[in-house]
């Protein structure tokens, strides 16, 4: 009887024992995992173990309750011993990973951990690119599905500044022949003869720049994406960036561009040049472009062009101290676009320059602006909703009216357009803003007390264009969620620009609001951080 009572306290001093051992392990000695999510994304942080050299991760929607395993390129070290993973695709919803380590190409399960549960959410997909209205119904995601996740049938590549002359893809025609294609610039040059998948996602990692890359377009140093339809390029984690490189987008489709850093470009970072439709381009950083010599250059030539194309959704991205950031328009066609929850971080103009288009811009963070902020030319019509204006000279102006005039902002043959005004917060140190009330006949915008009040067709630029009313008609318009003007200066820097925030750390207040140029101490730093990086 003694002897049993002794193995029954030896069997609890054991399950004792065991259990503190397990809760000693899993909160004092187990890596601590750290995780964040972003708009369809989330990462997870853990320092490694001595003499494990590999990971597999996985992740599961706690809802749906299954574990799958991430590709093993969205895992990496990235200083000393610590390790980072990226999982993009995730429809809104709860997830959890598990990190198991790996030894000799086998798994140690018993050393897994797995993570706290992290909130995934989704991507807001409002603009003109996601118009039902438009050629092809508001497909603007890309190669992914609208709800966030990869389709079945899409071509993922993982590009990195080693393989990106020599990764290579099939590409099925439309008479069954199968041809491979090699390197990034003839894959997207070639892509609209794939016949089968109708998704194709081009995932970015870490650093490329110009050098690396053959077959670039000569005179702009750029990427072409023509007559593409389907395609994402994205960056994977919060470092992607393309150095000394541009994108052009010409004749395409349901494009996506997103999460990406760029800097040095040599012409515009993403150019969307002609008879394109339906492109989002989204959660990207915007730094300087390379110096130019010709006049009023010295931040590059822009960020991003839209010329001659139509359903173009611009949002929550990050222009850092841009000068000419975004022109848009210029065709004399109606060209409908969207900027949205973007950052126009201490940039000089163009935020954006409207020619000749119908433009809506809304819930937008305009932050010490050194020049104009919006400005319209040759009868454009702009809807400016719920934005705010920081310490921004010249929040609105029409060209060859208004404050334009009298200060000679732009200097310009070209004539004006209409801008109406509804719910902005115009704060700090404004110098010209002239309402249509203050003045009937020569005015920057026309102020409406509620979103559905058109303008008059009795209000007419001076050259004697009329406010289209875009905004007011359902035919035309979206469905879109407006933030309250009084909470985008909380929630604009907290969700534009690449996945927490980028890699690139910078007090953008220490810059200059007046420089045109990046020759202040503070731009110079950055410059410095940029052309070093």
């Amino acid at each position: 009887m003694k002897r049993i009572d002794n193995l029954i306290k030896l069997v609890i001093i054991l399950i004792v024992f065991f259990s503190v051992s397990t809760i000693i392990y899993k909160f004092f000695i187990m890596p601590k995992v750290i995780i964040g999510s972003g708009f369809e994304s989330a990462y997870a942080i853990w320092e490694g173990k001595y003499g494990i050299y590999n990971y597999n991760v996985y992740i599961k929607n706690v809802e749906e309750g299954t574990y799958k395993k991430i590709d093993k390129e969205q895992i990496k070290k990235v200083k000393g011993n610590t390790w980072r993973v990226d999982d993009i695709g995730l429809k809104e919803g709860e997830y959890q990973f598990k990190i198991v380590p790996v030894a000799d190409e086998n798994e140690i399960k018993e050393n897994s951990m797995e993570s706290s549960i992290i909130k995934v959410e989704a991507n807001d997909r409002a603009g003109f690119s996601f118009s039902k209205n438009s050629a092809n119904g508001g497909k603007s995601s890309g190669g992914y599905l609208e709800n966030g996740e990869i389709p079945q049938d899409a071509k993922i590549l993982y590009i990195t500044k080693e393989n990106i002359n020599d990764i290579k893809l099939d590409i099925t025609d439309e008479k069954g022949n199968i041809n491979q294609y090699k390197g990034i610039c003839e894959i997207l040059k070639n892509w609209h003869k794939e016949t089968i998948s109708k998704h194709l996602v081009i995932r970015i990692i870490g650093k490329i720049e110009s050098k690396d890359v053959e077959g670039l377009e000569e005179e702009t140093k750029s990427i072409l994406i023509d007559n593409c339809e389907g395609v994402t390029i994205e960056g994977i984690g919060n470092d992607a960036t393309l150095k000394g490189i541009g994108l052009i987008i010409k004749a395409s489709s349901n494009v996506e561009i997103r999460n990406l850093g760029f800097m040095l470009y040599y012409e515009d970072a993403i150019y969307i040049k002609e008879n394109n439709s339906n492109i989002w381009i989204h959660n990207n950083d915007f730094f300087y472009g390379e110096y130019r010599e010709e006049d009023n250059k010295g931040k590059g030539d822009g960020a991003i062009d839209i010329k001659q194309s139509e359903y173009i959704t611009i949002s929550y991205n990050h222009f850092w101290d841009n000068g000419k950031t975004s022109l848009c328009g210029i065709a004399k066609d109606v060209n409908f676009i969207t900027y949205h929850h973007n950052w126009f971080d201490h940039c000089d103009s163009r935020c954006p320059r409207a020619y000749s288009a119908s433009v809506h811009c809304y819930n937008n963070y305009y932050d010490r602006m050194s020049g104009y902020s919006i400005a319209v030319l040759e009868g454009a019509s702009l809807f400016a909703e719920s934005n705010y204006f920081e310490n921004c000279k010249y929040p609105m102006i029409s060209v060859g009216q208004g404050s334009e005039k009298i200060y000679d902002i732009i200097s310009t043959e070209h004539s004006g357009g209409i801008i109406k005004s509804f719910g902005n917060i115009i704060n700090k140190n404004i110098k010209s803003l002239i309402y249509s009330s203050y003045n009937s006949t020569d005015f920057d915008a026309y102020l409406v007390n509620n979103r559905e009040d058109i303008v008059p067709p009795s209000y007419k630029t001076i050259e004697g264009d009329n406010y289209n009313n875009f905004d007011t008609n359902k035919a035309i318009m979206y469905d879109y969620k407006v933030d309250n003007a009084e909470n985008v200066k909380e929630i604009v820097p907290n969700k534009a620009g690449r996945l927490q925030g980028g890699n690139i750390k910078f007090n953008t207040n220490t810059l200059s609001s007046e420089s045109h140029k990046r020759t202040t101490l503070m731009e110079s730093r950055l410059d410095d951080m940029i052309k070093n990086y």
